[in-house]
């Protein structure tokens, strides 16, 4: 006896009703019954013993006739071949499968072309009735006349797929790749043999319910399943039921029964199409175009067909339904072609300014412009106009700046401090691209870039095997600049930990002075120069030749480490009013005379380096100034009017690259915004893992979106901390989110030095009010240490966290460790309501 149905026969006894499946015994035969909620009439399945399960399984996988395929299978139309050549002299196979049903016929041939399709055809027509709508791809067996004649004398409708996307009837291609796996598995000893296989092998294909419909294309076609070999072994063991029907009975049940299969099969249908729809819009994007717009084309490599590269760009000529559009491509033996938008990507003037909120400011990806003027265009008239000073002291200034006409100059120095050098990630090959084709009009602008930087010396002719291409950028002004893709050089290069100045820690340090002078460097990248060894990586092609460079071109993956070290070393000693981040110097004291002095011995370091300032861009002596996207000065910090109109002017969110730029931008000034973390929240939603390319915009997204805008279009201000004066740390919690303001009173009033904000994890959200409250202030703590480390400062609550954090601290060592994080730090806590703690209750609260 089998233990297996001996258990199950004594689980029927003890629990006969189950959810969905159960087990009934049925003329002395152990019976499976399966509630699909689906189909009703699910038939029930006999259990065989062990004994007898190899022998069925053999005969369900490895007779070609039943061919059992499981569920996961679909079915498609197409030619496929040429496969091997059988004895009969067949070659091709023609596939036809009805949509509606998914019922898939196929029929060897020896010659894919118009006349042996056609003549099966014939035979498809005449089991299976003439079809309205027939759809084909594009190829020469398909297109010819005749078919043309036949369609047209059978009143056939053609349907052509778009060129080189097989989605358009991908049910075809998916039944061409399970059908060759199917020849595969039958034939691996003779190949020549598929066409004796294949009638056997459809069978087997048509028994078994289709994913997308529920049903299999025998049920959908016939209204009945068809009676296969598995069918003939449970006849064996199980007695038909002999059918008492009459005829006229028959077919009433036979018309409610594909009434039925077809209404279900429909609503399957819908459902799997829904379904497959949304697995492919999480990585779809919304693609439009207008009629002038560039786009690039894929197109297979003519000299292998299995290759594909994008071509272009063509320009579009007008929209034709929702997603084919007509190009006009003029060196093509078509000089207008129809093409899917899947096949096609838009061809845009890249910009490869790096936005200053996602990256350093003066890093970018590319190399930056050349110098187009090489001589010194700004008068000294022009340039002490930048004096933010009476004129006493702007005279003297001017007699300071005249002193040095060599520093002040467009020209470039060249510094013999410091050589930049490109270290390679152990033995690699030099890696030698193309260059990227650059339109006629553009050419002369191109040539005139290398023609400038040779007469610098900035570069010089090349024969290094190292090559990297050039393209021409857009500028804001409509001109253009020569930029370097450096991006497998920096692949393969070590990179130099050699860490950048903290921007908040340079603007604490400058705020609060009375006199602040921005100085910038000349092209500063350009007058560092490269070590020889190190010159053939930087070489790059043009039409015009191979060059490489004399100095540190921008693009390089090291290059901010190396000028930044090169400032620190000779800024060092003068800390205490001199802050440099990259290319910007900024001096900056409270006390007009020692700025003066102090300009002298920043100018006298700059000489001896053999470093050159641009005039234009210098300011002096001022109270405010623009530095590292900021307004900065007399005690106060702001961001800058420029980033502010870049909010402002912000275009709609489409995509999840357009959500992380604006998050980007609005999050390098998240200082500045109350409740960042709470407002940008829905934002933060679209750009997860799990949502789609393409964002779907909601209401509480396009709130979000337009309150950080107008956040900033306010202008905020903060106060610069000021060391002398206490600080005030205002925290609270709510039951989604923590917030806190560090202040400081500034002769009767409050003013916020920074806001912070963030959201509850999942734990987080659990805990007790007062434990919230407790994780406030040990986050406020933590957020603000480089303030407060060894301050005594007040912290303002509506709780008395303390009291309750230092009476349980031994509960549990979560509580352990905040306590012993606050016993490093000497404040007070005051209570203070919630309606009297209204900045810190407001940034907790609005989540």
């Amino acid at each position: 006896m089998d233990p297996e149905l001996v258990r199950i026969c004594q689980d029927m006894k003890t629990n006969p009703d189950m959810a969905k499946t159960y087990y009934i015994n049925k003329d002395g035969l152990l019976m499976r019954k399966c509630l699909d909620g689906e189909k009703i009439d699910f038939e029930n399945q006999l259990v065989l013993p062990r004994q007898c399960r190899p022998g069925v399984l053999h005969m369900a996988h490895d007779v070609p006739l039943s061919g059992h395929l499981s569920y996961a299978r679909t079915i498609a139309m197409d030619i496929v071949g040429p496969l091997p050549r059988t004895k009969s002299g067949k070659s091709y196979i023609l596939v036809i499968c009805d949509y509606a049903t998914r019922y898939p016929e196929a029929f060897p041939l020896a010659k894919a072309n118009g006349r042996s399709i056609a003549k099966e055809l014939g035979h498809y027509f005449s089991r299976f009735g003439i079809p309205k709508e027939i759809l084909t791809d594009q190829g020469t067996e398909f297109l010819n006349e005749v078919l043309d004649e036949l369609y047209q004398v059978l009143g056939i409708e053609r349907l052509k797929t778009t060129p080189y996307h097989p989605q358009t009837d991908g049910l075809v291609e998916r039944f061409n790749q399970t059908l060759k796996r199917m020849l595969k598995a039958y034939t691996v000893e003779k190949p020549g043999t598929w066409d004796v296989y294949l009638p056997y092998l459809l069978f087997a294909y048509r028994e078994v319910p289709q994913a997308s419909t529920g049903f299999s294309p025998f049920e959908l076609l016939y209204g009945r399943k068809v009676r296969g070999l598995l069918d003939l072994i449970r006849e064996k063991w199980v007695k038909s039921d002999p059918s008492s029907q009459t005829p006229l009975h028959y077919f009433e049940e036979l018309r409610e029964v594909l009434k039925r299969n077809r209404a279900w099969a429909t609503k399957n249908l819908e459902t799997s199409q829904k379904r497959a729809k949304r697995y492919y819009d999480k990585n779809a994007r919304q693609v439009e175009y207008q009629a002038g717009d560039k786009v690039l084309l894929i197109r297979p490599v003519k000299s292998d067909k299995m290759s594909l590269c994008w071509d272009g760009p063509y320009t579009v000529i007008r929209r034709i339904g929702a997603v084919n559009y007509e190009l006009a491509t003029p060196n093509s033996r078509k000089k207008i072609k129809v093409v899917h938008v899947n096949l096609t990507k838009p061809w845009k003037e890249r910009n490869y300014q790096v936005n200053q909120s996602t990256a350093t400011p003066t890093e970018e990806y590319w190399s930056l412009p050349y110098p187009v003027a090489v001589a010194q265009t700004e008068t000294l008239e022009e340039l002490i106009q930048n004096v933010g000073v009476t004129n006493h002291q702007r005279n003297t200034l001017v007699k300071l700046i005249q002193r040095y006409p060599d520093t002040f100059t467009n020209r470039l120095g060249r510094t013999n401090l410091i050589e930049h050098r490109i270290e390679l990630q152990g033995t690699v090959d030099p890696i030698k691209q193309k260059a990227y084709r650059i339109p006629a009009v553009k050419k002369g602008i191109l040539r005139d870039a290398v023609s400038d930087m040779l007469r610098l010396g900035v570069i010089r002719a090349s024969t290094s095997p190292w090559a990297s291409p050039v393209i021409l950028v857009k500028k804001p002004d409509g001109t253009y600049r020569p930029c370097i893709d450096y991006r497998k050089l920096n692949a393969v290069t070590k990179i130099n930990a050699y860490p950048l100045p903290r921007i908040d820690d340079i603007l604490d340090t400058i705020g609060k002075a009375k006199f602040i002078t921005t100085l910038d460097l000349s092209k500063g990248y350009w007058q560092i120069p490269v070590e020889e060894s190190s010159k053939t990586c930087t070489a790059f092609t043009t039409p015009y030749g191979l060059y490489e460079f004399n100095v540190m071109p921008f693009g390089l993956h090291n290059a901010p480490a190396t000028f930044q070290s090169l400032v620190n070393k000779l800024f060092a000693e003068h800390h205490e009013y001199v802050a440099v981040y990259l290319d910007d110097i900024v001096v900056f004291d409270m006390v007009w005379d020692e700025h003066l002095a102090h300009l002298e011995i920043v100018f006298e370091i700059l000489k001896a380096a053999h470093l050159t300032l641009r005039p234009a861009k210098c300011v002096f002596a001022h109270g405010m100034v623009t530095y590292l996207g900021h307004q900065i000065g007399t005690g106060i910090v702001k961001p800058s009017k420029l980033k502010i109109k870049a909010v402002a002017d912000f275009p709609s969110l489409k995509t999840k690259r357009d959500v992380r730029a604006f998050l980007g931008l609005t999050g390098y000034y998240r200082r500045f915004i109350p409740k960042y973390a709470s407002i940008s929240e829905p934002l933060v939603e679209l750009i997860l893992k799990r949502n789609p390319t393409t964002v779907k915009w909601s209401l509480e997204a396009q709130q979000a979106f337009l309150l950080l805008k107008e956040k900033l279009m306010q202008e905020p201000v903060l106060h610069v901390a000021d060391e002398t004066l206490p600080f005030i740390l205002q925290i609270d919690a709510s039951g989604t989110g923590l917030g806190a303001v560090l202040t400081q009173v500034h002769g009767t009033e409050e003013h916020p030095v920074a806001y912070a904000s963030r959201k509850l994890n999942s734990p987080e959200k659990n805990y007790s009010t007062i434990e919230k409250e407790c994780l406030a202030l040990v986050w406020g703590l933590r957020t603000f240490q480089v303030y407060l480390d060894g301050q005594s400062f007040e912290v303002h609550s509506d709780h008395q966290p303390l009291v309750w954090l230092h009476r349980m601290r031994n509960q549990n060592q979560r509580l352990m460790r905040w306590s012993l994080l606050t016993n490093q730090f000497k404040f007070n806590v005051r209570y203070k309501a919630g309606s009297s703690n209204k900045n810190a209750d407001a940034l907790s609260r609005i989540t």
